[in-house]
């Protein structure tokens, strides 16, 4: 055997069929589960990481809603410093009270400690009204600046709040993510357009450094027009899975923020349009773009929702397709152990049958793999000994001279048949023979040619006597004796005497002699209608043998039993 094999050739011997069965089941189940286990981690992970992310999105779209107070907040402080409009001073009060209330809406201890140390800063900050912009002599849009570097740091938090949970995976939430972050380049640009022309239009004129931030503006927004028509190309995958995401609107909004400050004050040659009309027109085309941002955030939103849902419905689909696989394979398994060992115990039970020498039930098997090829050869086994067996039965009851049923066979057999004529209520006739003078022949031409007359009587009986339901049997030494049921007495009766006659008629023919024989008979019969003992019968035919010898021999002696038993003399 391979020196590979060998050991667990040797475990596997070492095993029961049970134990067996468990260790290869075992080997067959642990990878899976393995396997099992690491996919449905996986699909946890992913599951968690998109409810995380939507988590964050929240969080997001907080920061966003907190980003457009702190530019409405910029606006209003540099209008508020510079003109101290009753108006604006109002507008800038209402748009303080907001932010701080937005700040304290966050979950501050759900947030890492980085955000939540940018946003209690900030709240320190606004509070501390260091959104001032400074001195009244700097110029507008110097003014606007210091007053924009609290925004600026909004959006870099609010973009470092944004990519920390979403991967490059969530390439349509990023980019939408990334569009937002854009916008602020068109917000400063309108932010500068809100404060500057308000401001101007406020105490009604331009000087030259009013001019040159005007001028400035109006470049910053031609500018966010043209960026506006770039990005449209660099976001075109987001545009065609939300058709909803428009540009239009952004150049609309952004141009007719353009043409009023254009109109109303660069062209104009008095300033006497309403400085609150400006503010609110220039508003509410932010307003517009803000609203923009919200629909962004809820495309991100559905697009997570999606990946959660897909996610979720992959884990269940994941957890179904396991439990029906699992099933299946534990369905497959016990069935398999079923199939083998009921297999096996039929075999075992059927090996101890013929063990106990049981040869008659064949061995029935349903099975069509290897086992078939066993069962079968052990059907051949059960039919093979039941063959040998049944030939030393046969062998067990003849007479090794005569080759007729033995003494031993007729013990067995002459009760039986009695029983079966008195339950049938048929005649059964007993006949004993006995060769005459048989020692004389021993002695005199010796034994073999005795055994030669033995068997020659033993076929002549035979030939008289030879029905399928006739018991012909040496009872020992020269004696010989038959069973008849269903016939007749007198017609056994006659055959009876029609074998004497021809024995005693016949030269036994032998090697070393030739010579004649007579024998002696007793038959007994019985009718059957009434109850008689196997002893009874037998004892009476043997009776009935003796008187012959005692008469003289060569002669019947029949009686039939009846309620007047009667010897017959012929």
């Amino acid at each position: 055997m391979n020196l590979l094999i060998r050991p667990v050739y040797r475990l596997l011997n070492q095993l029961s069929y049970q134990s067996k069965f468990l260790l290869m089941a075992s080997f067959l189940a642990v990878p899976l589960l393995f396997l099992s286990a690491q996919l449905a981690l996986n699909f946890h992970t992913n599951a968690t990481q998109a409810q995380q992310i939507r988590h964050t999105l929240t969080d997001v779209r907080q920061a966003t809603k907190l980003i457009e107070q702190l530019e409405t907040l910029r606006d209003n402080s540099v209008i508020h410093f510079l003109t101290r409009n009753e108006k604006f001073t109002e507008q800038y009060e209402l748009a303080y009270g907001s932010i701080i209330s937005s700040i304290d809406s966050f979950d501050l201890e759900a947030l890492p400690q980085q955000h939540r140390y940018f946003l209690t800063q900030l709240k320190g900050n606004i509070e501390e009204q260091t959104i001032f912009p400074g001195n009244e002599g700097a110029s507008v849009s110097v003014i606007f600046q210091n007053a924009n570097n609290l925004v600026e740091q909004a959006y870099l938090w609010r973009m470092r709040l944004s990519y920390e949970y979403v991967s490059e995976d969530n390439s349509e939430v990023r980019q939408l993510l990334e569009m937002i972050s854009d916008h602020y380049y068109y917000f400063h640009a309108l932010g500068q357009a809100r404060a500057f022309g308000t401001y101007h239009l406020d105490i009604g004129f331009l000087d030259s450094f009013g001019i040159q931030s005007l001028d400035n503006t109006y470049k910053a927004l031609t500018s966010s027009l043209k960026s506006i028509e770039i990005s449209s190309q660099q976001y075109q995958a987001v545009s065609k899975r939300f058709p909803d995401l428009s540009q239009d609107n952004k150049l609309n909004q952004v141009e007719t923020v353009r043409t009023l400050l254009d109109d109303q004050l660069i062209q104009a040659i008095d300033l006497d349009y309403p400085a609150l009309n400006f503010y609110n027109q220039v508003s509410t085309a932010i307003n517009n773009l803000q609203e923009e941002n919200r629909l962004y955030l809820g495309m991100a939103d559905t697009l997570l929702q999606e990946r959660d849902d897909y996610y979720n419905e992959q884990l269940l689909r994941f957890y179904t397709y396991s439990a029906v696989v699992t099933l299946l394979l534990i369905y497959l398994l016990a069935g398999l152990y079923i199939h083998i060992h009921s297999n096996i115990s039929t075999l075992v039970e059927s090996a101890k049958r013929v063990a106990h020498g049981d040869y008659e039930l064949p061995i029935e098997f349903e099975s069509k793999d290897e086992l078939l090829e066993l069962a079968i050869a052990m059907d051949e086994m059960r039919t093979n000994l039941k063959s040998r067996e049944e030939q030393l039965r046969l062998h067990g009851q003849i007479d090794g001279l005569t080759q007729l049923k033995n003494r031993a066979y007729f013990d067995e057999a002459y009760p039986l048949a009695l029983a079966q004529a008195l339950r049938s209520q048929l005649p059964i006739c007993v006949i004993m023979l006995d060769v005459d003078h048989f020692k004389n022949v021993n002695d005199t031409h010796g034994h073999q040619v005795g055994d030669a007359c033995l068997k020659q009587v033993a076929d002549l009986f035979r030939q008289y006597f030879k029905r399928k339901t006739d018991i012909v049997a040496r009872y020992g030494g020269e004696e010989y004796i038959a069973v008849i049921v269903g016939e007749p007495p007198d017609s056994v009766h006659e055959q009876t005497e029609a074998l004497r006659e021809e024995l005693a008629s016949k030269l036994i023919n032998e090697s070393r002699a030739s010579l004649s024989i007579t024998a002696s008979f007793g038959l007994a019969s019985y009718d059957g209608s009434q109850g008689i003992t196997a002893n009874e019968l037998l004892s009476a035919c043997d009776s009935l043998l003796y008187q012959a010898k005692h008469d003289g021999r060569n002669q019947v002696k029949w009686r039939h039993i009846d309620h007047q038993p009667k010897v017959i003399n012929e």
